[in-house]
């Protein structure tokens, strides 16, 4: 038997209706429907590449619910002091710890303090054109930063606990229907009551 969710649950979690979760059991919910978005998100870059029109804003939309049932995710495994849940036949959920990146704010100002104090530096990471090697930068901005040499053309984001997702390769969810993106007024509204029991 494959796993049913309950859609008018997860509407309401990505409309702003629900503060958290009222268990770490629901995380099983929200696995599956991120787990149906990404493949929803895959579906649409393979569209993409084979069709003119520009389909970037619905993949973004679909990405930006994702990130909602994941911080709902992410914030209901640290009220119960879990750092990560098994799923049998969903996935495993995992709080790891992201390093925090580094954001150009004034490109031109960077190469130029780059060329003036480490030319080594300056040639790994910028090509001929010039563009940036973000992952070079990164380290070097690092070892800067080690040293309180880091300029202000550069702002560095704190490291982050995030949750890492593993997903099992078939999950098998009952009578999938298709993805709806959902607003708050159809959420609110007691006539749509067609919703609940809606699998994702």
């Amino acid at each position: 038997m494959g796993h049913v969710v309950n859609s008018r649950r997860i509407a309401e979690i990505i409309s702003g209706l629900v503060d958290s979760l009222e268990s770490e059991y629901e995380i099983e919910d929200l696995l599956i429907s991120i787990n149906n978005m990404k493949d929803n998100i895959s579906f649409l870059e393979n569209l993409k590449r084979k069709r003119a029109k520009d389909i970037q804003s619905e993949i973004d939309n679909i990405n930006d619910r994702i990130s909602i049932l994941e911080k709902f995710i992410e914030s209901t495994l640290k009220d119960v002091n879990r750092k990560s849940l098994n799923f049998p036949g969903v996935g495993k959920v995992t709080i790891v710890n992201r390093n925090g990146k580094w954001t150009i704010k004034d490109e031109e100002k960077l190469l130029e303090i780059l060329e003036q104090k480490d030319k080594a530096a300056y040639d790994k990471v910028v090509s001929t054109k010039p563009i940036i090697a973000k992952k070079a930068l990164d380290e070097i901005l690092d070892s800067w930063e080690d040293t309180g040499m880091v300029p202000d053309c550069v702002k560095h984001e704190e490291s982050r606990d995030c949750i890492k997702i593993n997903f099992e390769k078939d999950i098998e969810v009952e009578d999938e229907v298709e993805d709806v993106i959902y607003d708050t007024d159809k959420v609110e509204n007691e006539d749509k009551k067609k919703f609940d029991g809606l699998e994702i």
